[in-house]
């Protein structure tokens, strides 16, 4: 229980469970030694202070930190009439610290927020502080792990997102709502037991396949309305095979990976996360797209694009997020196809499975990320499971219901055959050979523009949108090192984006030589 008196000098105090949380003769003079005190090395963004109580340590941040915003991350609601003295608060009781964390601050800013603790609140609320600041590493690692894949990636998904703007040939210019419900179905083991229950009421929904849910149920005789693929890996391509011979609809993003072939081949509704060079690249060779959720798992992307494509209900299928004692995705799979011609004694489909069976970090993050969603997210989605096996991981507020419970409220929709896909008009597109001239061109304007930014006095953080992007994208690691020590561009950053810039006219290059 928290009470409230009256220090030495007149000022508020307050005590937890007899734990004082200021000074009982001058809580300002303690405050302001607490933020003398703080060591920080660098200059912060933010500066987020855990449970500072009564906050009169902000008036002090703000005289110390000026170019810093300010952060409290309470312990409990005791204290909201002193909110209004931050810049953002959040509460430890609404929630999964980490996720929100990281959904407000993002990766590219942790390196830049500096974490402090209000002393007295850690024995106060011992149990609560520990899970606060455990919550507060979480954060930090999944932001470390994201720029670090990202970092790695991004070679790739800039030549793929060069590619799609080159050879993309049959695009669908699609502009058009659902009206009818949509069942996404992704590739988890259970999604083979309600694979039955789909068929039977087919023509009552639109169906979504992930990637590698595709073969599955294709085998079955289930045809998918269209197919989603984000993976920018090489393996994407495969669980996509199938799709050139059943003239599927694609949802691609334009980071993803397909072979140049299929760019051309493929039915494919283009889609882009606004957020980077894909979206810029886009532009210049004019392809529209529609606006897509960046995210971890291609079931996270899929379940917010069919929140924008319908108002009636989404269902989700196989999307277990957990490990299984057999394989991790429903079979027939295109992955486990190709490992199956290989196998040996020493190599054997046993030990495959088994792999299976053990807990994923990545899979614990999508789960945390779909239990984490706003009630806008999950009031229209379900989660569909087989009463048999009912699936291990609740998502919090999304509701999971059986087989039986699907088909009942399935069947509330009339059977009809209306695909909104089918009917829409193909985007006139460029010639291939006109989007690489204007591709090239874009690129020279790129050289010349480094230059000039590599010779000019400005700082790195000072760089126009649109080279930010480019930085970010060709050079992350080290936009970032500038931007907090508030440099101007390296030498090595410059040849960096230089020989990067090289290696994508490249892909241009060979085009050019095709056509000769």
């Amino acid at each position: 229980m928290i009470t409230f008196a009256e220090a030495k000098n007149g000022d508020k105090i307050c005590i937890k469970d007899g734990f004082p949380l200021h000074s009982s003769y001058n809580p300002q003079k303690e405050a302001e030694r607490f933020v003398s005190t703080l060591e920080v090395q660098f200059e912060p963004s933010w500066i987020i202070i855990t449970e500072p109580a009564l906050s009169y340590a902000a008036q002090f941040l703000r005289m110390r930190f000026t170019n810093a915003k300010l952060c409290a991350i309470r312990f409990c609601k005791d204290f909201s009439d002193f909110d209004k003295l931050w810049d953002k608060v959040f509460y430890f009781e609404d929630g999964n610290l980490k996720d929100q964390l990281f959904n407000f601050f993002g990766e590219e800013s942790a390196g830049s927020l500096y974490f402090a603790s209000w002393k007295p609140s850690e024995n106060a609320f011992k149990d609560v502080y520990i899970s606060v600041w455990e919550n507060i590493k979480a954060y930090i690692t999944l932001s470390r792990d994201v720029l670090g894949t990202r970092i790695y990636f991004n070679k790739r998904w800039n030549k793929n997102a060069v590619k799609f703007a080159l050879y993309l040939n049959r695009a669908i210019n699609y502009e058009h709502r659902l009206n009818k419900p949509i069942v996404i179905a992704a590739s988890g083991p259970s999604l083979e037991n309600i694979i039955p229950h789909l068929k039977t009421n087919r023509k009552r929904f639109f169906l979504l396949a992930v990637s590698s849910a595709a073969k599955p149920l294709i085998e079955h005789e289930v045809l998918p309305d269209a197919v989603i693929s984000t993976d920018g890996g090489w393996y994407a391509q495969e669980h996509l095979k199938q799709l050139n011979f059943n003239d599927i609809p694609l949802f691609l993003s334009s980071e993803s990976y397909l072979s140049s072939k299929m760019l051309q081949s493929c039915v494919i509704i283009p889609l882009s996360y606004k957020d980077g060079i894909e979206a810029l690249l886009l532009e210049k060779a004019g392809i529209k797209a529609l606006k897509a959720e960046r995210n971890g798992t291609v079931s996270g992307t899929a379940a917010e694009l069919a929140l924008q494509l319908s108002d009636s209900d989404i269902f989700f299928c196989g999307l277990d997020l957990c490990s299984s004692n057999g394989f991790q995705h429903t079979q027939p799979n295109e992955l486990e196809l190709d490992k199956a011609a290989t196998d040996t004694r020493l190599n054997q489909l046993e030990t495959r499975a088994a792999l299976g069976s053990f807990e994923n970090a990545s899979l614990e993050i999508y789960r945390n990320w779909f239990s984490s969603r706003p009630s806008s997210f999950t009031k229209r989605i379900k989660r569909v499971y087989f009463s048999g096996s009912p699936i291990k991981y609740k998502l919090e507020k999304i509701e999971d219901i059986d087989e039986k419970a699907f088909e009942n409220l399935i069947q509330r929709y009339a059977e009809n055959d209306d695909c909104t896909i089918d009917s829409a008009e193909l985007q006139k597109l460029n010639p291939c050979s006109v989007r690489a001239q204007k591709l090239c061109n874009y690129f020279a304007e790129l050289h010349k523009a480094f230059e000039d930014y590599y010779n000019s006095e400005n700082l790195i953080e000072s760089s126009p949108f649109e080279l930010e992007l480019w930085f970010k994208s060709l050079c992350l690691g080290d936009f970032l090192a500038a931007t907090q020590r508030h440099e101007k561009m390296s030498e090595t950053m410059y040849n960096k984006l230089q020989d990067s810039l090289l290696e994508l006219e490249g892909i241009i290059r060979r085009y050019d030589r095709q056509q000769d």
